[in-house]
């Protein structure tokens, strides 16, 4: 029933991200946009040196500064940057998909890789988005991109069989979750879980929505929740869907 979107068609996204599970995620390689393999721990570390450990506090747009922070990079960072960031924006449905492309492309760029707006990767029905992502996941886009870089840098660290113990269900991906420093602040932590177990994680990114949704059902206050966990809600939402 999570998977139900209205008059969206979720299909072709959550297609996209199980092409990305099994090409990237649930291999020790794999790209979606390039022939070499870069969903590798070397290229995460580079990110993590990079761009989680030299943020730029000073003036300048997300893409300028990310720029310049990956300038030193290998081109292969620079491109599993990019498909981080197709990662990121697979779900929200309040950027519209010709910036998307954009945003993807752009970073590729860095890498000498230039990505057609004809990749199917790309199209409109792969970008669309299936809900609306707060202000924060723009605004504050590399507080977003720092919690992603972690996470899959913990992910790569594990085996392969250990990964595929993990995405074996909703509830053991979401448990490992959180211990990845400032899990229950992330949107992209609901995206992650819909995108991986849409017949279990709900759709609903905002943690703000979340506890306001539950406390509409239970005749209570949003902030009777606020003390709750991300995996607590998720229970909770749960509860309320069956």
């Amino acid at each position: 029933m999570s998977r139900y979107c209205g008059d969206t068609d979720a299909e072709p996204i959550l297609a996209a991200a199980e092409h990305w599970k099994s090409t990237c995620l649930l291999s020790n390689s794999g790209s979606i946009f390039g022939e070499s393999s870069i969903w590798n721990s070397e290229n995460l570390q580079h990110l993590v040196t990079y761009f989680v450990e030299n943020l730029d506090w000073g003036e300048g747009s997300f893409f300028q500064k990310l720029q310049n922070q990956l300038s030193a990079a290998p081109p292969s960072a620079k491109l599993l940057c990019a498909e981080l960031m197709w990662l990121m924006l697979l779900c929200p449905s309040n950027i519209k998909p010709p910036k998307k492309r954009e945003s993807i492309q752009k970073i590729a760029s860095w890498g000498n890789v230039s990505i057609p707006n004809e990749h199917p990767m790309l199209s409109d029905s792969s970008l669309s988005g299936v809900g609306s992502a707060g202000t924060a996941y723009n605004n504050l886009r590399w507080r977003e991109m720092v919690y992603v870089i972690k996470l899959f840098e913990a992910m790569f660290k594990l085996s392969l069989s250990d990964r595929e113990e993990i995405l074996e269900s909703k509830d053991s991906l979401a448990e490992w979750l959180e211990s990845v420093p400032d899990n229950d602040q992330r949107q992209f932590r609901h995206m992650f879980l819909f995108m991986l177990c849409p017949d279990r994680a709900e759709r609903i990114f905002g943690a703000s929505d979340r506890r306001r949704l539950i406390a509409a059902f239970r005749g209570k206050k949003p902030r009777d929740y606020e003390g709750l966990t991300a995996r607590q809600l998720d229970v909770e939402l749960a509860t309320l869907r069956s």
